[in-house]
């Protein structure tokens, strides 16, 4: 993706130029009811514009601590975080990892950012936890978009959470470090919540507790790509 220019600077300053054009008329025609509600109106419009401008216009890409921009052209040593629940997909393990640093020339820059990661189905593999903490040596490559047009697009999909890369991890080239950087609070939450979506999956089964553990649990992991298509549309 290409870096746009931070606009909130711009928003702020617009926004409290509305602010104090607002008041001051409101302040000077308090008397007239009938036109209160503009101020109402204006204020609602203002807390939108907001929102908007801080779920849109702002990427993570745009931080200076992005991961991506301390990354070279080839395989990059990293530590990052397991954040999502592992799960199996046929010969990979798969999960998102935050990127919390990247290791140039011996010295470890701290990032942030997140990115899917595919680990090679193994005995290793089959020990990584929410929470863990690993020394990843791969290559970050961006998510690539489908050749066909009419196919669903899950980049774009992935991009609406914050997730433009992936890697591939092959064994030996990953080490857990022993180390948690998830609250065990958050720990004990991911733990009720596998549990419910164990419980959905054998009374269910399917894509019915797949759809329900997205619904309920806010678990997408489970859902197939046609189906997130048919939500889409």
């Amino acid at each position: 993706p290409v870096t746009r220019p931070v606009a909130e600077p711009t928003v702020a300053i617009a926004a409290l130029l509305l602010i104090l054009f607002s008041w001051h008329w409101y302040d000077s025609t308090h008397l007239n009811y009938s036109r209160r509600w503009i101020f109402g109106a204006v204020t609602g419009t203002l807390l939108v514009a907001s929102g908007y401008s801080i779920t849109i216009l702002k990427r993570p890409y745009q931080s200076a601590s992005y991961f991506g921009h301390y990354l070279s052209h080839h395989s990059d040593s990293l530590v990052i975080s397991i954040i999502s629940q592992p799960e199996a997909k046929g010969k990979d393990i798969k999960a998102t990892g935050e990127v919390i640093a990247v290791i140039k020339d011996g010295i470890q820059y701290k990032t942030q950012g997140k990115a899917l990661f595919y680990f090679q189905n193994d005995s290793a593999s089959e020990l990584i936890k929410y929470g863990d903490e690993l020394d990843v040596f791969t290559y970050l490559r961006y998510i690539k978009s489908p050749k066909n047009p009419d196919a669903f697009n899950y980049g774009n999909y992935l991009a609406m959470h914050g997730i433009y890369r992936e890697a591939y991890v092959r064994g030996l080239t990953y080490a857990v470090t022993g180390k948690s950087t998830v609250p065990q609070l958050f720990t004990f939450i991911n733990n009720c919540r596998q549990k419910l979506i164990t419980l959905l999956d054998n009374k269910i089964g399917g894509q019915e507790a797949a759809v329900g553990s997205a619904i309920l649990l806010g678990y997408r992991d489970d859902l197939s790509r046609s189906v997130i298509q048919r939500f889409a549309d």
